[in-house]
């Protein structure tokens, strides 16, 4: 039974990947690496609530304006479990053109990774490779023909 909805942002740019650790009053070492991410009311089927808040979670977690972004596609939804309780996690894919992000007080640090080394990369949340690979599986449609949900 799934007790929990999870938006996570799959940030990219440059075909990097943007993995965050959230602030807290520990050492942020201890802090898991992680895809931008914030609790979802309600069930997460609505496109629209959920596009309004990927752009408002961008906004204030990275600093990045609609100007920055070059696409916005909804990616995989999937449900990750944890022992008895299981969390669905709603997938956007974004790409932007800025390397610098000014973090807002949720998180404390960020990096940018290669794809095929963030399996090495240690110290990932629990859901981050199940939702990494859920939407690697997903081809993001740029393909001329296509329309991303927001294009610069």
């Amino acid at each position: 039974m799934t007790s929990a909805t999870q938006l996570d942002i799959l940030l990219t740019w440059r075909g990097r990947v943007g993995l965050f650790k959230k602030s807290g009053h520990g050492a942020t070492a201890s802090t898991p690496w992680q895809l931008l991410s914030v609790a979802q009311a309600g069930s997460g089927s609505a496109f629209d609530e959920g596009f309004l808040q990927c752009i408002q979670l961008l906004h204030g977690e990275t600093g990045l304006a609609v100007r920055d972004i070059l696409t916005i596609q909804p990616g995989p939804t999937i449900e990750v479990s944890h022992g008895s309780q299981s969390t669905l996690h709603v997938v956007y894919v974004v790409e932007t053109n800025q390397r610098r992000l000014a973090l807002g007080p949720e998180y404390s640090v960020h990096r940018w990774v290669k794809k095929p080394r963030i399996g090495r990369f240690d110290g990932g949340a629990d859901w981050l490779g199940p939702v990494l690979e859920a939407a690697a599986s997903r081809p993001v449609h740029n393909a001329a023909g296509s329309r991303p949900a927001l294009a610069a």
